[in-house]
Formats: C-alpha cells, sequence, structure tokens
C-alpha cells in the first residue's frame, strides 16, 4: 500500500516483492487502489494544519487551489492628468 501511495508503478511493486503482477493485483487490489489516497489524505491533512497554524506559504496554496482565490493586476485607465475618461460609443 505505501508503495502504491508514493506512486510505485504496480509492475515495479510485483518485482520489489517478488511476485507477478497478476497476482499483485488478485490479491492486494484493495491496497493498489487506496494506497495513493490515504497518502494524498495524509499530505492534505499536513497542509490543512500549516494553514489552519498560519503558515503563509499553506495558506496561499491552499486559498489558490481550493477556494478559487487567484492573483490579477489592476489596471485604471484615465484622462488627462488623472481625471475622467470621456468615452462616445456609438
Amino acid at each position: 500500500m505505501a508503495l502504491a501511495g508514493f506512486g510505485v508503478r504496480v509492475d515495479d511493486i510485483a518485482i520489489h516483492i517478488g511476485i507477478t503482477k497478476p497476482t499483485l493485483e488478485k490479491y492486494y487490489k484493495k491496497e493498489l487502489a487506496t494506497g495513493a489516497i490515504k497518502a494524498n489524505a495524509a499530505v492534505a491533512k499536513t497542509l490543512f494544519q500549516k494553514a489552519i497554524d498560519g503558515d503563509t506559504t499553506a495558506c496561499i496554496f491552499w486559498l489558490k487551489t481550493r477556494a478559487g482565490w487567484r492573483e490579477t493586476q489592476r489596471t485604471e485607465i484615465t484622462g488627462e492628468n488623472g481625471k475622467a475618461l470621456n468615452m462616445k460609443v456609438e
């Protein structure tokens, strides 16, 4: 399960533990399927806790990826000497 969670290919896991890929998939299907889920959940928990604890980088990452925040640049267009811009639309 840990190797699947770390992103190791199924073929490589089978070689590492000394069985064939079909045997691995037959007897460890659940572990292969849930390994990545559990690893991602553990990392997400750590990131969430860092954001809650005030880690600025973690907060920014969370808000951009989970809350839809984004960085934008505003451009203000004004007329001469900062006066209102007069526009005529036809």
